[in-house]
């Protein structure tokens, strides 16, 4: 099963948000009668730290939906992240896994959360999408794991958070690697600002990356955030597949 995650902080927590991909024709029947879907949080040590659940009927969704787990509040730190579709009338499932960090805010200080990857497209529509994160205008955007051969763009949601800091100036920079090379080969990256938006707590950028013409494999995005006045920096990398 497809899903994913992204991450933000606030009050110097980290906060987690999965989503599930759920097409009812790829779920091999699991779309009838009513399901249950876990959202499950492990530590280095393979202990669930935190778990979200929503149980209905799958019918009561469109024919494709990304329905979003509320925020799974963690500490800064390392996870491994799981999603569990599950039929309550048969016990099959489906499960999908994710890795996320979480980094730390200090005292005058930012951090950039785990970027949102998304990709043009139309017909899916987002369930308990969390808008009280995102004042931002997401249509005509789906989650992005994986990308086809030869694409030359993508978007990333990312936020930042900040602590102590007055009328924060930003300044975001980033990189593309491909991580099958032994070397790590660094790709030409161009980035557009499309919609920006700030709240008490962050800022928010959807931004648009293009490069040159993706070839299957590893790729990891990389995003760095610097605040100008307090010089505090802040890194954060999202990792997708291109196929064929």
């Amino acid at each position: 099963m497809r899903c994913g995650g992204f991450s933000y902080t606030e009050r110097g927590q980290g906060n987690i948000i999965l989503w599930a991909d759920l097409v009812k024709g790829e779920l091999g029947g699991l779309g009838e009668g009513e399901v249950e879907l876990v959202f499950l949080v492990f530590d280095g040590e393979g202990n669930i730290v935190k778990m979200g659940r929503w149980a209905g009927a799958l019918a009561r969704l469109p024919e494709a939906a990304i329905y979003f787990s509320s925020p799974l509040s963690v500490p800064a730190g390392d996870y491994r992240c799981r999603v569990v579709l599950r039929s309550l009338e048969t016990g099959r499932g489906a499960v999908g896994s994710v890795e996320m960090k979480i980094g730390e805010v200090k005292e005058g200080g930012i951090s950039l959360g785990q970027p949102f990857l998304l990709m043009r497209s139309e017909g899916q529509r987002y369930e308990n999408f969390p808008s009280f994160l995102f004042p931002l205008d997401l249509g005509g955007f789906v989650p992005l794991t994986e990308v086809k051969r030869g694409e030359r763009e993508l978007y990333a949601l990312v936020m930042c958070s900040y602590s102590g800091v007055k009328e924060p100036e930003l300044r975001l920079y980033g990189e593309l690697l491909f991580l099958e090379d032994e070397k790590r080969r660094s790709l030409p990256l161009r980035f557009s600002l499309l919609q920006k938006a700030r709240t008490e707590a962050r800022e928010i950028y959807l931004v648009k990356v293009e490069t040159e013409p993706l070839e299957p494999g590893l790729y990891s995005l990389y995003f760095q955030g610097e605040e100008v006045k307090s010089g505090s920096r802040s890194l954060s990398q999202a990792v997708f597949r291109v196929i064929n």
